[in-house]
């Protein structure tokens, strides 16, 4: 009867084995949809993107994505020199932001859909919905960058 148990305890351990590989590799090779997309970096913030958000209209040239900015010592400090005492002491946490956007990829234009500035701890600190504002995304910005890296990643054509 031992060698049946130790066969036993090596059917599960075999079992236990195979399930941490196959979830740390299809992890690492982006199927999981929680994953973020690093983008790019500045000294403010680390941009992200998350690829199970990204809708795109063919029709009305037109793409979605949720954007992450995590940031910075520096970033964190400009970010709170935008707001008055009361604000400051609300933001103070302040770790990322995720901002929903909408990407008019023929005329390389972008709006802020939704915006939620999370604490380290996860809680949310704010959330809304900003003004609609079609804005240009500029050579040599950030946006600009996430922008290529979308339009690459999905083989969009303008």
């Amino acid at each position: 009867m031992p060698i049946l148990r130790d066969f036993k305890f090596f059917q599960v351990f075999l079992v236990i084995l195979v399930s941490l590989v196959s979830l740390t590799t299809l992890t690492s090779m982006g199927y999981c949809e929680d994953d973020w997309v690093y983008v790019v970096e500045n000294e403010d913030y680390i941009m992200y993107y998350k690829p199970s958000s990204v809708k795109i209209d063919k029709q009305k040239k037109i793409y979605e994505v949720l954007q992450k900015r995590e940031f910075t010592e520096k970033g964190k400090v400009n970010f709170l020199n935008l707001y008055d005492i009361l604000k400051k002491h609300k933001y103070n946490d302040i770790n990322h932001t995720e901002m929903l956007y909408s990407v008019d990829y023929n005329k390389k234009k972008y709006n802020r859909t939704h915006i939620t500035y999370y604490s380290k701890s996860g809680n949310v600190l704010f959330d809304g919905k900003p003004p609609i504002k079609w804005n240009d995304i500029n050579i040599n910005t950030l946006g600009n960058e996430i922008f290529n890296k979308i339009m690459e990643d999905y083989n969009i054509q303008r």
